[in-house]
């Protein structure tokens, strides 16, 4: 989700998570680690990145590593690749921490922790640093297969936890829980779907057209309240939207992208039409009688352009009165036998007379 990571204003419906979080990070040490575990696609990372953009306040000082972007075979070569990863984001005065390699060999715990971390800590002047560490759940499944010692991870948290100014938040996915005993002591919470209105607010949100209510639900719950899939489909809408800038999206459109849950029922009538910036709800029924005055007016124009035809030819003159006058509900055709009356104007130069005579039928 590039547009939730680059822009942290498209964030909804994780306001009591935040509020949970800031209580955690207040508590006086031992600084336990704080693990955050949800579905995938539930808005881990976006929480995150909304810390990460100084949402937590200013008296926090926070740095982000993408764990997915490591791959190491030792704890050596751990704290080697996040050490790379947060010298940028943790200069004092401008300037960066002078890393060595040879450093993370010896003692790899120490000297991320006197090289790294103690030099930004005195710099913050009693402010406080969080690090943030999302996808833990895929270095997780690297401890198996590498030389990444449990027991040294385990090690290294317990050391970052008696560091008086610093917290430490995880992310991890659901399903990968088989090894949490590493986080037993931590702060945990599950994120869950988005409530309905939430989810609405989050379409609303990525859309810049108007479309019906009944559609910014269906989308919330087809989705599940899963905020990566909502932003998937707000994004293959905006698509078919850009070819096509008078086309307005209906569950059915929603239904046959086949990203949302297929078992959702589409409801069958719209009811109200929401403009994406505005509150206001307009009725459809508006919209209909706007319809009919459009039709009515049209009808108008094509008997004024017909009429000095229809006056220079009777016959024609009486078929274009009759279709006219049907097209705007003033005659009613009816299922009889009897012959249609021809209309004969007498022809003067004002009308004083209408003779009507029945047109004659065959007999056979």
């Amino acid at each position: 989700m590039p547009e939730v990571h680059n822009n942290p204003h498209y964030f909804f419906g994780r306001h009591a998570l935040l509020a949970w979080l800031e209580e955690r990070l207040a508590m006086e040490l031992p600084h336990h680690p704080i693990l955050l575990q949800g579905g995938g696609g539930m808005g881990k990372t976006a929480v995150l990145q909304k810390i990460h953009s100084g949402y937590i306040g200013d008296e926090y000082a926070t740095a982000y590593v993408d764990l997915a972007d490591t791959n190491p075979d030792s704890m050596s070569q751990f704290l080697w690749e996040i050490a790379t990863i947060f010298a940028p984001q943790l200069r004092v005065n401008g300037d960066t921490p002078a890393l060595h390699r040879s450093d993370c060999v010896a003692n790899p715990q120490a000297a991320f922790e006197t090289t790294l971390l103690q030099p930004k800590i005195e710099a913050l002047n009693g402010r406080h640093l969080i690090l943030l560490f999302d996808n833990f759940h895929i270095l997780q499944r690297r401890f198996a297969d590498s030389g990444l010692s449990y027991d040294d991870f385990a090690q290294w948290q317990q050391q970052l936890q008696e560091l008086p100014q610093l917290h430490t938040i995880f992310t991890i996915s659901d399903g990968d829980d088989d090894r949490l005993v590493l986080f037993d002591r931590a702060h945990r919470y599950r994120i869950e779907p988005m409530v309905s209105s939430a989810a609405c607010d989050l379409v609303r949100a990525y859309s810049s057209y108007t479309f019906y209510s009944d559609v910014a639900k269906y989308i919330g719950e087809a989705s599940g309240g899963n905020p990566r899939t909502i932003i998937n489909v707000m994004r293959a809408l905006k698509n078919r939207q850009q070819n096509d800038p008078h086309w307005q999206p209906t569950t059915a459109d929603v239904a046959a992208l086949r990203i949302v849950s297929p078992e959702t029922p589409i409801p069958v009538r719209p009811i109200y039409e929401v403009s994406a910036r505005k509150t206001a709800v307009n009725n459809t029924s508006q919209t209909n009688r706007q319809i009919k005055q459009v039709a009515a007016l049209l009808t108008a124009l094509l008997i004024i352009s017909t009429l000095p035809w229809a006056i220079l030819r009777p016959v024609q003159r009486a078929r274009v009165t009759t279709a006219a006058g049907m097209a705007v509900g003033l005659i009613t055709p009816t299922m009889t036998n009897t012959p249609y009356p021809i209309i004969d104007y007498a022809a003067t130069p004002r009308i004083t007379r209408i003779t009507v005579t029945p047109r004659p039928t065959e007999t056979h």
